[in-house]
């Protein structure tokens, strides 16, 4: 038949020393003693019969840290030890002073018995203590096994393009990137010399300019709450005096209040590239080969990266502790995607030599960071690329991009929307047109049908003609008898209007 002790109570005389909950009973009868005090108590008790050196309590009480008298705290211990006990210093039962050296605890503490069980009730005990130990396993096991086949179904999910929608219609050159708030779709539009900031519905419908003092802005990123913009100017400063307006502020940056559109300089800066961090107080800037980070009022300017070329599309992770960019090679004029730290540490390219020639750009986070998607160009056809972010207990090597889209138009500058179920492009469709001069309407007519071509050629016979399409690069030749009679007449020239085609966007 067992017997089984409680190990956390010291049993001494008529007191109970509870080792676990820090608390003395006397005839079962709780009794008041501080923290101090009760620490040394239960450390004598610990060790009956040893002497335990004034050193060592020190070293138990208080450790390194010590900020105290130690030798007035020590005897004031003791003092209250006794008085709660009722012992005497002079014939002491309990706790005996060594002089000058420590303490010895001089009772011998027994351990309570808890009253024998009986086989019955041992079984009783150890059949629910099997039950619920195999509950508990099971439970986890169950735990285990969802964990796992959420993490290998949160690695494998697969972004897909399952629909395209114009959002415009005008045919009117967009410069990227495109920034929004969750309603409305920001973009620079127009020729270079007459750009302008233009704003529309994220569900499509009529464009409007957005009213700045800026000329010839670029944008660059927007706040997290969508109340403003920032952005370059290539124009005069708005701010200047009459007699300053000749001069250019060629890339000074720029922060456009929404939705008034009033404009505020950033201290003094300049920027290449610039972006808000996810909560307001920081803000990127890639500017002159470095990476800088400044408070977004344009205070405390700070170099944290020197780069390899000229930054653009910078991006702060949605957690605010990495930042991703663009770099051009001033020398070999490829772009490619990098990323740092958000101190500038750690600063590597990240797709390496996936592709062979580097042309990717303009990466954007999904607001869960779960995905990076940027643009890439490949055999003259640019297209959207999303990288999986590492994630899940099952995945954790980086995974190859994936392509969202496959032609036949360009996509250009992603952007994700604030719900991550939409993603708005810049579709580029190039597209040159034959034409002619016709003397006597004085006037450019369409001409083979108004074909996509350029560079075209005459045999000297005069019975083909030879040209390039365009924008694939091919070279044709065709049979100038099924071409009008007019070809050999002096009166008429061939043109090439050149490249310039219809952009649109596009969601899915």
């Amino acid at each position: 038949m067992g017997v089984y002790l409680n190990s956390s109570v010291l049993q001494f005389g008529e007191f109970e020393l509870d080792l676990r909950n820090h608390r003395l009973r006397r005839s079962g009868s709780e009794l008041k003693l501080e923290r101090i005090p009760m620490e040394l108590l239960i450390l004598l008790a610990s060790r009956p019969g040893e002497l335990v050196r004034r050193e060592e309590i020190i070293q138990e009480l208080w450790g390194d840290e010590i900020n105290v008298d130690t030798e007035n705290a020590i005897n004031t211990a003791v003092r209250k030890i006794r008085q709660v006990l009722g012992d005497d210093s002079s014939s002491p039962r309990f706790v005996q002073t060594i002089s000058k050296r420590g303490y010895r605890f001089l009772a011998e503490p027994t351990r309570p018995a808890v009253p024998p069980q009986t086989p019955a009730s041992i079984s009783k005990a150890v059949r629910w203590k099997t039950i619920r130990w195999t509950l508990l396993a099971a439970i986890a096991a169950l735990l285990g096994v969802g964990l796992v086949v959420w993490s290998i179904r949160h690695s494998r999910q697969v972004l897909r393009v399952s629909n395209y929608m114009a959002i415009t219609h005008d045919g009117l050159p967009k410069q990227g990137p495109l920034l929004s708030d969750g309603v409305r779709i920001y973009f620079v539009s127009g020729s270079m010399n007459h750009r302008s900031i233009s704003q529309i519905s994220v569900h499509g419908g009529e464009s409007s300019t957005l009213v700045s003092a800026l000329q010839s802005p670029r944008l660059m990123d927007i706040s997290s709450n969508g109340s403003e913009l920032l952005a370059a100017s290539f124009g005069p400063d708005p701010g200047a005096s009459m007699g300053e307006k000749a001069g250019l502020n060629e890339s000074a940056l720029w922060s456009i209040s929404l939705p008034s559109g009033n404009v505020r300089r950033i201290g003094d800066l300049f920027a290449d590239a610039a972006a808000f961090a996810p909560d307001g107080q920081k803000i990127a800037i890639g500017w002159n080969r470095a990476l800088y980070v400044v408070n977004s009022d344009g205070t405390d300017q700070r170099k944290i990266a020197q780069l390899s070329g000229t930054a653009s599309s910078i991006r702060w992770s949605p957690d605010g502790k990495r930042l991703r960019l663009t770099i051009m090679d001033p020398k070999t004029l490829r772009s490619s995607l990098w990323e740092s730290l958000k101190d500038g540490t750690s600063l590597h390219e990240i797709l390496g030599e996936w592709n062979p020639v580097p042309a990717e750009c303009c990466g954007r986070w999904s607001p869960d960071g779960r995905w990076y998607v940027f643009q890439s160009t490949r055999d003259g056809r640019t297209d959207l690329w999303a990288l999986p972010e590492s994630s899940g207990l099952i995945d954790r090597k980086s995974q190859e991009p994936i392509q969202l889209t496959a032609g036949p138009i360009n996509s250009l500058a992603p952007e994700v929307s604030s719900d991550g179920r939409k993603l708005y492009m810049i579709g580029q469709q190039l597209r040159g047109e034959l034409n002619r001069y016709d003397a006597r309407l004085k006037e450019f007519v369409p001409y083979l049908n108004g074909v996509s071509a350029e560079f075209i050629d005459f045999s000297r016979n005069g019975k083909w003609i030879a040209y390039v399409s365009f924008p694939d690069h091919l070279l044709w030749r065709c049979n100038a008898r099924a071409m009008p009679r007019v070809l050999g007449d002096s009166r008429f020239k061939v043109w090439h209007t050149g490249s310039h085609g219809s952009v649109r966007f596009g969601l899915y």
